[in-house]
């Protein structure tokens, strides 16, 4: 790269640590690293090696170094050589160790958020302000309810929204060619197939549908485990009509073969950028989705798609859409037209860049997340539930202990397990296995 006067000029480095680059992380980091080189030079460091190298061979094949250091001591290098540093953050537990190498380093470290932060894993005022900067991946997360009037003013007017939609161009994506139904009613949902993130409705919001519409077919897409599956196939209503994809290559062309994209989220959920709701949008499918804040932040009922208060009325509304051809296509056309118009990654990497930027002339500094998050993996777990050891307890005992805290990944006990010998974490994954075993 060079300036007017044909002299090179030296890039400032970009160091982006997360836990790994698969599914939609994978395609969000990578893309967003993909665009910056425009602006800086780009390294990623993964703290595992991903189950699907897709996107570090991308990212190699750009020229992008792309180094897999599950000890700190070999981040630390990189770490100091950087300008400033990105960390993807979803509440993975190898992220313990990353906030131990950032207490101990000079830096200007910016957070970028995978995860709404209004439920679990948490995000406090306190966890944002430790860093130089944050960039959420949805405007919902503005909505923190355990944030006061003077801290959301402040985390408003100090970050910024950097979508998690990678090299994301809705305007190429694949076209719903007709609304007209012609025999089955497919009805699809993509992404995070299990009950850490999916409403426990769902099920039941299928049979309500095919006791309507008989010639109703349910197709998902994406990875499940054994006991989503079971949920569902269970049910003699549906044992012949649904049908789990896993994971596929030409997921563009099955969306543009859906009829109706239904996408019931648990209330408690994680969702940001939702990735594949924005996939089914720019498809031109007509949209049902529930309530909650991260859909809202993306849909505008009765114009881009349709958000239910309940599971009844998600079932109701995807059997009007079949129904109705004029308010499927209605919906359809303008939920592409509302992706184009404003989720284009080119704005996206823009935004990004000129924010980080900005902190130019900060010094670097280190960063004491020990002190406010703990120093075992135990206290980092119940730091992010916002909960005390006695609260986890509390709701254990009472059966109110949400999915995600009970699967085997997404941030659970187990998932932290799965790294660390920790004896806060024996106690919780005691707790857990108490409140699975009483529902």
């Amino acid at each position: 790269m060079c300036d007017g006067m044909g002299e090179k000029v030296v890039k400032k480095k970009v160091l982006h640590i997360a836990a790994h680059l698969g599914g939609g992380a994978g395609k969000a980091i990578s893309g967003l690293a993909i665009g910056l080189e425009n602006f800086f030079q780009n390294n990623i460091i993964l703290l595992e090696q991903p189950e699907d190298n897709r996107y570090v061979h991308i990212c190699r094949e750009r020229g992008i170094e792309v180094v897999i250091a599950r000890d700190t001591d070999g981040m630390t290098t990189m770490v100091h050589e950087a300008d400033y540093v990105i960390f993807s953050w979803w509440g993975h537990p190898l992220s313990v160790d990353v906030f131990k190498m950032l207490s101990a380093t000079d830096t200007r470290v910016f957070l970028w958020s995978h995860v709404n932060g209004l439920y679990y894993p948490y995000m406090s005022h306190d966890f944002i302000d430790m860093f130089d900067g944050a960039m959420f991946t949805s405007k919902c997360s503005y909505e923190n309810a355990g944030w006061t009037e003077a801290e959301r003013s402040s985390i408003e007017a100090n970050s910024c929204i950097v979508y998690g939609m990678g090299s994301f161009k809705p305007i190429e994506a694949k076209e719903k060619a007709t609304y007209e139904i012609v025999g089955d009613c497919r009805i699809g949902y993509s992404g995070t197939v299990n009950f850490s993130k999916m409403s426990e409705a769902f099920p039941e919001i299928c049979c309500d549908i095919k006791a309507q519409l008989p010639k109703a077919e349910f197709f998902f897409y994406g990875k499940y485990d054994d006991d989503t599956y079971e949920s569902f196939t269970q049910n003699d209503k549906l044992k012949t009509c649904v049908h789990f994809e896993g994971f596929v290559d030409n997921l563009e062309e099955r969306l543009a073969e859906l009829d109706v994209y239904c996408y019931p989220l648990s209330t408690v959920n994680f969702a940001t950028t939702e990735n594949a709701l924005l996939e089914a949008m720019a498809a031109g499918l007509p949209i049902v989705v529930l309530n909650n804040s991260a859909e809202r932040s993306i849909i505008s009922h009765n114009i881009d798609g349709i958000i239910a208060d309940d599971s009844k009325m998600v079932a109701q509304a995807v059997v009007d859409i079949c129904k109705d051809r004029i308010l499927a296509e209605r919906l359809g056309k303008n939920a592409r037209k509302a992706t184009i118009e404003n989720y284009d990654s080119d704005i996206n990497t823009s935004v990004c860049a000129e924010y980080i930027n900005s902190f130019e002339k900060l010094e670097k500094r280190e960063h004491d997340f020990i002190s406010l998050i703990g120093n075992s993996a135990g206290d980092n777990f119940l730091f992010f539930s916002n909960m005390t050891m006695k609260e986890y307890e509390g709701k254990a005992k009472s059966g109110e202990l949400e999915n995600i805290f009970k699967g085997a990944s997404k941030g659970s006990v187990k998932h932290y397990q799965r790294y660390y010998n920790d004896s806060i974490l024996e106690e919780l994954d005691r707790m857990s296995e108490e409140c699975t075993n009483e529902g």
